[in-house]
This record gives structure tokens, sequence and C-alpha cells, in this order.
């Protein structure tokens, strides 16, 4: 969704924008729906699809569409293929979402990234791999931050009551949370057994979970983590709750905001948490310890390892300074992660050429 939120950005700011995508994907759907320009588009082939690579170039060229914004690794191809042997002044720029696990120095990989007008990635953790793992030019690799709506967040602690009696919480607990998506990855365990230890050692804290399986799930992760809350003798303060629209109350119910994740690359929540104020303990891994400032805007601890977490959840709950916390980490949310930051650098990169539209 978020490269669905940035194409509406861009054309609110008013660039004509039209977003290519497989008709069957939730993105497609809301974009019909919504009014949003959106082309059909399937790759059937996932890295020699010439014919897909043709007609992606004949629909950009009847279009008049000379600058394409992929977002997806695998669309380098058909897309690079389109621009080396169909559309030779396509401007291709390819929006990282994902951490390179391994080398791509390959002569084939090489061509196509070398044909990308830019590479823009979230971070500099992310920019380093790429200047570390391809042959890149590195005067090609920018670092734009993924923006977010920041003003939902305004004034949540005005909203702190109607949260509580929302989520069904006690007003005066103290309250731990994730929001996202239910995922083993996602580290939901190790809060309930971190919550389990303060439990036992005297120090009772709530814990909020909102969020749900991806589409198609089976829901037994659900029920693991309602097994593991049940082991840890705290299946009355675990409060399970399905993702909503309104992520800002979610935020509002909490005193501490908990990424627990095994190594996420941009935890958008992350960065959500501390637009509300919100102190956040994130792992020392993926792309957390670059967006908690290296510590200066959280608390990090180490991945899978409840009793570090129970730690620090106790010295969130005994230090009076963590409102002191939140507010740094929303000061710094809000110089660097609003939208329109994103879209005023990627507005920069894209008016670099000669482009009469955008395609995403």
């Amino acid at each position: 969704m978020n490269v669905y939120r940035f194409a509406v950005r861009l054309r609110e700011r008013g660039h004509e924008v039209t977003l290519l995508g497989r008709p069957e994907t939730p993105v497609y759907e809301k974009a019909r729906q919504e009014g949003v320009m959106v082309v059909p588009f399937d790759v059937r082939v996932k890295y020699a699809d010439i014919k897909a690579a043709s007609r992606l170039a004949s629909l950009l060229k009847e279009r008049r569409i000379e600058s394409l914004i992929i977002s997806v690794a695998k669309d380098n191809y058909v897309a690079g293929w389109a621009k080396i042997f169909f559309y030779p002044r396509l401007r291709l720029y390819y929006q990282q979402h994902m951490q390179l696990g391994v080398s791509k120095k390959g002569l084939v990989q090489t061509l196509l990234y070398r044909s990308l007008t830019a590479w823009i990635s979230p971070l500099e953790l992310l920019a380093r791999q790429v200047r570390e793992k391809t042959r890149m030019p590195p005067g090609r690799i920018h670092v734009i931050p993924l923006g977010i709506d920041l003003k939902q967040f305004e004034g949540v602690e005005e909203k702190r009551q109607k949260a509580r009696l929302f989520y069904g919480l006690p007003p005066d607990a103290f309250v731990a949370g994730i929001v996202g998506r239910l995922h083993p990855d996602k580290g939901h365990h190790y809060l309930l057994k971190a919550a389990g230890h303060l439990h036992w050692a005297g120090q009772p804290l709530h814990v909020l979970i909102v969020g749900e399986e991806t589409r198609g799930g089976t829901g037994r992760y659900t029920a693991s983590l309602q097994q593991t809350a049940g082991e840890q003798g705290i299946e009355n303060l675990v409060h399970f709750h399905p993702y909503t629209e309104e992520t800002a109350l979610a935020y509002a119910a909490l005193d501490v905001f908990v990424m627990a994740s095994l190594g996420e690359t941009y935890g958008m929540v992350t960065i959500e948490a501390m637009a509300a104020g919100l102190p956040v303990i994130g792992t020392n891994t993926g792309g957390t310890p670059e967006l908690l400032g290296e510590g200066r805007y959280g608390r990090l601890i180490p991945p899978k390892d409840e009793k570090a977490l129970a730690g620090a959840l106790k010295n969130m709950m005994n230090n009076p300074g963590r409102k002191q916390l939140g507010q740094a980490a929303q000061q710094y949310a809000l110089s660097t992660f609003g939208y329109h930051l994103q879209c005023k650098a990627m507005e920069e990169l894209l008016t670099g050429g000669s482009s009469t539209g955008a395609g995403v």
C-alpha cells in the first residue's frame, strides 16, 4: 500500500500518475475504486519475459509516459529489458523496499542496474548495501526515506481515554503493544514472554496486539499467540484486536511501542509510533537502529531475547523520563519522515529529464 499512497500523493501535487499492476491485487482494486488511473499489466516469466518487456514499452509510449518507478526487485528485469531493447529514452527508477541478501554483481544484473536512472533507498543502511553488493554507479544511488501522513498522529494523547475504552484497556494500566501484520517474524511471542517475566516478578503490564494474519492465513499463528499468553499466565492481560484504518487510536492506547521483529527492513509502524510521541523499544537489527537514531530516539535490544525486552520494559515502566524520550522521537519523526519530504525529493529526481508523465 505504500506504492499506492505514494502514487496518490504525487497526483495530489499535480502530477499525472498511472499505476501499473496485476488486476487481482488489493492495490489495483483500491485504485480502481477510488478513481486513480490504473492499467492492468502482468509478467509471466520471472527473469526473461521479453514479450512483457515489449508490451510494457508499447504501453508506456502509447500513454506518453517517459518516467517509470518500479518497487519490486524482479520487475527490474522486465522494465530493464523494455528500456534496453524497446524504449531507450525511458527514465527508470527503482524504489527499494527490501534488503539485499546476496551479492548482485553478475553481468546481467550489472547491465540492468546500470540502465536505471536512479536507485532510491529509504535508509543509508540499504544504500550502503547497494554500493557493496552491486556495481550500480554510486552517483545514481539516492537515500529518500519513505514518508507517512504525520497529521493523523497529532494530539494522540487527547485520544487516550477514548482509545483505552475502544480496546477494553484499564485507564491507568501500563500498556505495551505491537501494531502490524501477525507473522512469526514480527516477534509477538517475545513480547508475550517478556510480559510473563514481568508478571511473575510482580510488575504486570497489559499487552495490546493490533493486526491480522496475511490474507489466506490459517489462524494458527494467532492461536499460538493466545496459547503463549495462557502458558505465561497473562491471558487476562493480553488484548487482541484486528487491524483498523484509524491506527492513531492504537498508538494513543499505548505507553510504549515494541518493534520486536527479527529483521525489519523499514518499519513504517515504528515511524508512526515515533510520530505519535511514544517511546519505542526496538530490536537491534535491520533498519530499526537507523530509524531510532542508533538509540537516540528509542531503546535497542537484541532480537529473540525476551529477557532483554523484559528489562527494557521494566525500565520504561519505572522511568519518568520516558515521556521526554517519546517527545524527542516525535520531533525527529516530524522533521524526517513526512510524505511531503519524500514527494519533494522524488520530484527533484523526476524533473531531471523531460518527462511528460510518470508510471508507478
